[in-house]
């Protein structure tokens, strides 16, 4: 049961990205190269909004929690690693 309800919510998922992703070429208007590239830029504010909101404290949160909890401070180089990896991924995404 658990299965089906993961594949029919990823059947859902995909329709709906891809009736979304397909509005403006059914708009007329929207094929003009302005109008694209200003609903292009609203898509990727929209995306760096959501990772800076959402992605990246929920990662720093994760990996503190993975972090040892027998010290009574966190080691300098485990806060930096953290940072390093955190960039690294919301940049891989951008790309």
């Amino acid at each position: 049961m658990g299965m089906l309800l993961l594949l029919g919510q990823c059947a859902c998922m995909f329709i709906a990205s891809f009736v979304v992703g397909s509005i403006p070429l059914w708009i007329k208007s929207a094929t003009t190269g302005r109008r694209l590239k200003m609903m292009s830029v609203f898509g990727m504010g929209l995306l760096v909004g959501a990772a800076l909101t959402i992605i990246i404290p929920e990662g720093v949160s994760t990996l503190f929690d993975a972090l040892p909890s027998d010290r009574q401070g966190h080691d300098e180089s485990a806060i930096h690693a953290i940072g390093i990896s955190l960039l690294l991924g919301f940049a891989l995404m951008l790309l």
